[in-house]
């Protein structure tokens, strides 16, 4: 039956990528680890390859196994096998990211940026975009597999095969209570804020390391007492009182509400620099393509001076 032939297929495969590795290895039971298979199956795959081909792939030496002659030229065959079988693959994919018009995208927000999501919806017509949240130690595997298809962060993320792009550098503020004396300060020391509670994002997010980066280097650790995942819910929790908050001017500017207020924080480095990163391999549909110019354009057009004041002002008056 059709179902049959394609197991079949597949458990060929598996029996050639088990051989290249045991040729790799020229080890039975290192190959069973790294193949995260136990030695007896191995061992059983290679045998049953060997019965199918009427050859003796492998020699024992020592301890260890080499490589036949038989199996020396069967190798330089099945590596070719499997490199056109992952080309294959990858055109196929190629294809799927063509005839789609989705988008995965790793953000904190797209409507913290007045503008961009218009922009985005005059530009582009029968998308689908999914932003999700991911911990930044999260992010590089998730672009490199195609969980996800672009990045905005908070900082730049360090890795080879990932392309990245610096969009912009904000001012990191303070979020108080309008009913909190701090309201009424146009600016406060971070040194006074050792004591207070802080509601932020969760650990391990790009805004949350830079919190703890900006105070740590003052020489304590922000009291985190309340984490979440969303903006309003720190707006939230900032208006009843007992949190502070930091956050990037033009997100308060874009969803702050009457109960908060934005305050300068003095006596520390508050800038914060958002990145927009991407496989390097450029795998990217249209739709991906689209945003990721998009995003650029947009950045680009207020660093010059395009967009002056479209996304709040620093403390030194400079845009950000």
């Amino acid at each position: 039956s059709t179902s049959e032939a394609l197991r079949r297929c597949l458990v060929d495969i598996n029996q050639l990528l088990y051989f290249q590795k045991v040729a790799e290895l020229q080890h039975m039971t290192k190959a069973a680890e790294e193949l995260n298979i136990s030695q007896a199956a191995l061992s059983q795959a290679i045998r049953s390859l060997e019965r199918e081909l009427g050859v003796q792939l492998f020699e024992r030496v020592g301890r260890n196994i080499a490589l036949s002659a038989y199996g020396q030229v069967y190798l330089s065959q099945v590596s070719n096998a499997l490199v056109s079988l992952k080309r294959g693959e990858n055109y196929i994919l190629d294809l799927k990211k063509k005839n789609d018009n989705s988008v995965k995208l790793i953000a904190p927000t797209l409507f913290g940026f007045p503008g961009l999501f218009s922009i985005i919806s005059r530009q582009c017509t029968g998308f689908k975009i999914s932003i999700f949240y991911c911990a930044l130690r999260e992010i590089a595997a998730k672009l490199k597999t195609g969980q996800a298809d672009l990045c905005i962060s908070q900082g730049r993320i360090e890795d080879k095969e990932l392309s990245g792009l610096r969009l912009h550098t904000f001012e990191l503020g303070l979020l108080v209570s309008k009913n909190s004396p701090l309201a009424a300060c146009e600016s406060v020391q971070l040194s006074e804020l050792k004591d207070h509670e802080f509601a932020s994002f969760l650990a391990g997010s790009g805004h949350r390391r830079n919190v703890e980066l900006m105070c740590n280097q003052a020489g304590w650790s922000p009291k985190v007492t309340l984490e979440t995942n969303h903006y309003a819910d720190i707006v939230r929790a900032v208006a009843t009182g007992r949190y502070v908050a930091t956050v990037v001017r033009n997100i308060y500017e874009n969803y702050g509400n009457g109960d908060v207020r934005f305050v300068r924080i003095e006596g520390a480095d508050t800038r914060v620099e958002v990145w927009l990163h991407w496989d390097s391999s450029e795998r990217l549909n249209p739709l991906a393509h689209k945003l990721k110019k998009i995003f650029i354009d947009y950045f680009e057009a207020f660093e010059s001076g395009e967009n002056k004041g479209y996304l709040g002002s620093s403390a030194n008056g400079e845009n950000h």
